[in-house]
């Protein structure tokens, strides 16, 4: 007899979109996990990348377009002016430009945050 294992539902989370990350806004619960992950200062840096991406793993967002929801680690697009996020690059409407030239669309990772070019 074979036991299948069921990822547990995920869960919304709210957001602050800033222009190379995002900051957990709530619930409470996710903050809270957060701050118990990041307690233990002996542990390693990537080590500690991996905890909060296995965490982020079970929380989402929900894309303005599409409506389909987006795991926290897998948040790459976002329009900061319009706290939108958006699921994949297709979705993301014309990129808006500031008057210095830079971009206020974003693609970015967890673990390496970089510019939409």
């Amino acid at each position: 007899m074979s036991q299948t294992t069921t990822k547990p539902k995920s869960k919304l989370a709210t957001i602050v979109l800033l222009p190379n990350r995002f900051q957990v806004a709530g619930p409470t619960e996710l903050i809270t996990a957060i701050q118990v992950t990041c307690m233990n200062e002996s542990t390693p840096i990537e080590e500690l990348k991996y905890q909060i991406d296995c965490l982020y793993d079970n929380w989402h967002v929900i894309c303005s377009v599409s409506g389909e929801e987006i795991p926290l680690s897998r948040l790459k697009y976002w329009d900061v002016p319009k706290q939108e996020v958006y699921a994949r690059p297709e979705l993301v409407p014309a990129l808006h430009i500031r008057p210095n030239g830079a971009d206020d669309s974003r693609d970015c990772d967890n673990e390496k945050h970089r510019r939409d070019k």
